[in-house]
């Protein structure tokens, strides 16, 4: 997340890394309505 809020990285590249990988998972939380108007579903 700092390197999406740095500019570092894009969305869409933010958000490939937020996927499911090989069998580690993270919670996200999104709780505010800015954050949960980025979700979609897939």
């Amino acid at each position: 997340m700092r390197r999406y809020w740095g500019g570092v990285i894009t969305l869409p590249r933010l958000i490939e890394e937020l996927k499911y990988a090989k069998g580690i998972t993270f919670q996200y939380f999104f709780g505010t309505k800015r954050a949960l108007k980025t979700l979609k579903a897939l």
